[in-house]
């Protein structure tokens, strides 16, 4: 990075989760988490913006869920509720794994198999539901769709990601900018599927990684190498040279 740049993470992991990759990459600005919905200074703990899910939409979905058997997860700050089998268990015991090794606190987990084993007064910023069933698929979207309280998005195929009306990442660049005193012409930001491009829109600059979505690369200002081959690196390199811009 040049001198006086600043770098952060636009994501979907929720803040009280990042600890791990903010000690791999020391960013320098408050980050973008929960798909937008949580705007926090990864070091000091600091929120400047966070939304969370309606408590009473929450209630409803975890019944639908139980009900089609399809796999949910609710993350709050400090803990998440699933289902005893969902496909994101093991992940969510293996941070667990890791938080204790670094002898940090580990984020709970509870396993919910009735609606009223739900914690109370729980503020979820993000909803997770999984199926590889497409008409099963198509059922909680319409679903969610019948809530204008919540917004919906995608990182994986099968997935759907719920988050507060009005959050994505790219309301999470349009808050941090007004945090940082910028405009949107000086951010640059990069992504690879669908869930990015609220925040190419919301940015004067987007960079697609090679192995980004196909609507992803279409949408974006320039494409550089896959990230399995550094093609973020590469691409910072070159604006900083001003190669790109």
């Amino acid at each position: 990075m040049g001198e006086g740049f600043l770098f952060t993470f636009a994501t979907g992991r929720q803040a009280s989760a990042m600890w791990r990759l903010r000690d791999i990459i020391p960013v320098n600005a408050p980050a973008i988490c929960s798909n937008g919905s949580e705007i926090v200074d990864v070091f000091t703990g600091k929120v400047y913006h966070r939304e969370t899910v309606p408590s009473d939409f929450i209630l409803e979905f975890v019944e639908f869920c139980l009900k089609n058997g399809i796999d949910f997860d609710c993350r709050a700050d400090k803990y998440e509720c699933a289902n005893v089998e969902c496909v994101y268990l093991p992940v969510m015991l293996r941070r667990q794994k890791e938080a204790l090794a670094a002898g940090r606190d580990p984020q709970g987990i509870f396993y919910i198999r009735d609606v009223s084993e739900l914690p109370n007064g729980g503020e979820y910023v993000k909803l997770l539901a999984w199926t590889p069933n497409d008409r099963i698929l198509h059922m909680v979207r319409e679903f969610c769709d019948g809530y204008p309280e919540v917004t919906t998005t995608s990182s994986v195929k099968g997935l759907f990601e719920i988050a507060p009306a009005g959050n994505s990442k790219g309301s999470g660049v349009t808050h941090l900018c007004e945090v940082l005193g910028l405009n949107k012409d000086e951010v640059c930001v990069f992504g690879d599927y669908i869930n990015d491009l609220p925040m190419f829109r919301a940015a004067g600059m987007s960079v697609a990684v090679g192995n980004a979505d196909d609507q992803v690369k279409q949408r974006a200002t320039f494409v550089t190498d896959s990230n399995n081959d550094d093609g973020v690196a590469k691409a910072v390199l070159r604006i900083c040279s001003g190669e790109f811009g």
